[in-house]
């Protein structure tokens, strides 16, 4: 009595012996994935396995490239606060030197009103003596 392959599939007690040979047979259970599995399914594993180490050099290279920039904008930021500090270094001298200045215009200013009096009363005096 011949029994047919879908009658087969569907009785119970067959299905679970076929899957138990699956699970005890690895030589049987790779001719069966062969079969079962395309050659681009097949094939999967080794191309994500090969994306990944792309994808890893990738990222490795982001990150080097990532720190190579860090670390040359920690430079520039080391190199612009020394010319901040220079340049701040400056405007205090010149502040210092403005001040100085200042002092001296006012000095200035307080001799030159000492002698325009000193000139005003001897104008007056000469006026005085010439009468």
């Amino acid at each position: 009595m011949a029994v047919s392959i879908e009658a087969l599939l569907e009785d119970p007690a067959f299905r679970a012996k076929l899957l138990e040979l699956i699970d005890r047979d690895p030589a049987f259970r790779e001719a069966l994935r062969r079969r079962l599995l395309t050659e681009e399914l097949l094939a999967l594993p080794e191309r994500v396995e090969r994306l990944r180490l792309e994808m890893h050099e990738e990222f490795r290279r982001v990150w080097e490239a990532i720190a190579t920039l860090r670390q040359e904008m920690h430079e520039e930021f080391r190199r612009v606060w020394e010319a901040i500090g220079a340049l701040t270094q400056q405007v205090q001298e010149h502040s210092q030197q403005i001040a100085a200045l200042t002092q001296q215009v006012q000095e200035n200013s307080r001799q030159i009103a000492a002698l325009t009096q000193q000139v005003q009363e001897n104008s007056r005096q000469i006026a005085e003596n010439s009468q």
